[in-house]
């Protein structure tokens, strides 16, 4: 049989046409003398033929979507790796046929995740996932993907990521975790797998498509949480020690401020400072954590010699670090005694509309009156003035 090598040249890669992905399956897979020969009917002609064409489709992708990779021999290179794999999958034919192919354990998976037609399943999101192997027995086929797919849909998930071919663990560990940080950001799914794509291919080692652009989702744009919600309560923790968050409140905004400054530059490269260092400054309060978390920093456990890292956003979704940064001034501008008032009203955050709207009133007033001459009075619900905290707030301002 020829190799790869000789079957395909660089100007046949971006003009086969059906039929001729067709007639080059045909010369790559393996003739066998019986149907018992064969160690697995799930690669045949035809999946072969489709695996090829997925294959053109994702190039014609990348190409429209980045113009100057068109024609490059990088491409040319994904292209060939793809087809090695198949290739080598074929010339392990007989040591395969002594085991069960991953197509045997779908379908009780795709059976088990259904019930006679019920939803079992809450999930917005299902990531399936593999280890990096080059063996046969390691590789899933199209229909055994497909079908645990729609399984994991008609049960209930809203939302699947799957890979379609094995990358390096490596690889894999640093765009799950660029994703789950982007989901933990409020970010939908498909800009969040986008971000995390963009992460990889800036990554030294790993910036060839084969490590990012095989991942795919299938099923709805969801979105996992409400970071606004998430940055509101990280401010609460904070403000539940008004004596010390004040050194916390201005290291985060710091912190925030930088990553504005890098965004609004177009700075790419990954940039981080060591949570120790954090540590130390903010001192011993908690909240700061999940306020980063919750505008996009990314929290990374100490490996390989490098001790526990905290990596900048290098994006602003729904400007929330432009929020963040407006709230901790904010406080940063209002008094001890105010924070200490605030620091009170945590405990009853459901009047916290009440006093907005008080507010409100009396900034309302501010152009009807001359303030220097006319006093502005408001009148307050005594019940919510009895709230502890209130009117030492009010007071305060």
């Amino acid at each position: 049989m020829e190799s790869i090598e000789e079957v395909l040249d660089d100007a046949e890669i971006e003009e086969l046409s059906n039929d001729e992905l067709q007639e080059l399956a045909q010369n790559l897979s393996p003739k066998f003398d019986s149907e018992q020969d064969n160690p697995s009917r799930t690669f045949t002609t035809k999946s072969m033929a489709t695996a090829f064409r997925r294959i053109q489709e994702g190039l014609q992708m990348v190409t429209d979507e980045y113009p100057e990779v068109e024609r490059s021999a990088r491409v040319h290179r994904t292209v060939m790796e793809g087809l090695t794999c198949y290739y080598e999958i074929y010339k392990e034919k007989k040591s395969a046929a002594k085991q069960p192919t991953i197509r045997t354990f779908f379908q009780p998976v795709a059976a088990m995740v259904t019930r006679e037609g019920d939803k079992i399943m809450s999930a917005r999101l299902v990531v399936v996932n593999s280890s990096h192997t080059r063996d046969y027995h390691g590789w899933a086929s199209s229909d055994g993907l497909i079908g645990l797919t729609r399984a994991l849909l008609a049960a209930g998930a809203q939302c699947v990521l799957v890979s379609l071919w094995p990358v390096p663990d490596t690889a894999t560990k640093i765009l799950l975790r660029a994703f789950y940080s982007a989901l933990l950001q409020g970010l939908r799914v498909s800009r969040a797998l986008a971000e995390a794509m963009l992460t990889v291919q800036h990554t030294k080692h790993f910036a060839h498509p084969a490590n990012w652009s095989g991942f795919m989702l299938v099923g709805a744009d969801v979105r996992l949480s409400n970071k606004v919600a998430l940055m509101g309560q990280a401010l609460c923790e904070l403000l539940k020690t008004p004596d010390k968050c004040r050194d916390a409140l201005r290291v985060t905004l710091h912190l925030v401020e930088k990553s504005l400054q890098r965004i609004h530059r177009g700075q790419k490269n990954a940039m981080y400072t060591t949570q120790k260092s954090i540590e130390n400054k903010v001192g011993h309060v908690s909240g700061w954590k999940d306020l980063l978390m919750s505008v996009g920093f990314r929290f990374e456990p100490a490996s390989n010699g490098i001790p526990s890292s905290v990596f900048f956003p290098q994006s602003d979704p729904e400007e929330r670090l432009t929020q963040c940064s407006a709230s901790l001034q904010a406080l940063l501008g209002l008094t001890s005694t105010t924070l200490n008032a605030l620091s009170k009203l945590i405990a009853n955050i459901g009047v916290a509309d009440d006093i907005i709207g008080v507010i409100r009133q009396v900034i309302g007033q501010f152009t009807m009156k001359n303030i220097e001459t006319e006093s502005i009075e408001i009148p307050i619900n005594v019940k919510l003035w009895r709230v502890p905290g209130c009117h030492e707030l009010l007071a305060s301002l």
